[in-house]
């Protein structure tokens, strides 16, 4: 049986690895290592293919921490089946490791072009929570520059790996409360800091 909830994780010469998921319309074979570096100019197949919404990228890599890989730069990967096939239809998804990282929320790459008018500060607390994410998201993508194959997952996959509710609950919250959620918290920090900062939450929302 294909395993689809636990990251199973791996210690290989002191290095912890973790079993993701990656789709792909390319052929890979059992134990073959994967490296970003491999594909064409070193780019992700992913940014190679987004065209204009390559500025996400950008917006999101500037406040990147060093541990993490440039997203334009990264082999992307996911913990669940069905998450890779929410995030494309291509032809093969193999179970492959990757050295352990954290996950980063799906749902925000889109922050940029969404809502694209928010301020600066806002901007960069969603930049600092696709890093390094506080919030229990449902929806993650985990980056690396490299994966090992272990094996390719054979369908059908049954309606179980075909339930979009993490994406869809990811998003609705984004849209409805995050933005807002973040505006009164640095509200309140503004109050907190400064008693003569008098807007009213109405005003600022």
């Amino acid at each position: 049986m294909i395993e689809n909830i636990i990251i199973f994780f791996k210690i290989i010469n002191k290095i912890v690895y973790m079993e993701v998921y990656h789709t792909t319309d390319k052929v890979y074979q059992k134990g073959q290592v994967v490296c970003v570096s491999d594909f064409e100019d070193g780019l992700s197949l992913y940014h190679v293919n987004v065209g204009n919404n390559q500025c996400v990228n950008d917006y999101l890599d500037k406040d990147r921490p060093c541990e993490f890989p440039e997203r334009k730069r990264a082999i992307y990967t996911f913990r669940l089946i069905k998450h890779c096939l929410i995030f494309g239809r291509k032809k093969h998804i193999y179970k492959a490791d990757i050295p352990e990282t954290i996950g980063h929320p799906m749902c925000l790459t889109e922050a940029f072009t969404s809502d694209s008018n928010e301020p600066n500060n806002i901007k960069r607390l969603i930049r600092g929570e696709y890093w390094t994410p506080k919030r229990d998201w449902k929806f993650y993508e985990y980056l690396s520059t490299s994966m090992t194959i272990i094996e390719e997952c054979k369908g059908p996959f049954g309606k179980a790996f075909t339930d979009q509710n993490d994406y869809y609950d990811d998003h609705d919250y984004f849209r409805k409360y995050y933005i807002r959620d973040l505006k009164k918290a640095q509200l309140k920090l503004c109050q907190s800091s400064n008693p003569l900062y008098l807007t009213s939450l109405d005003d600022t929302i």
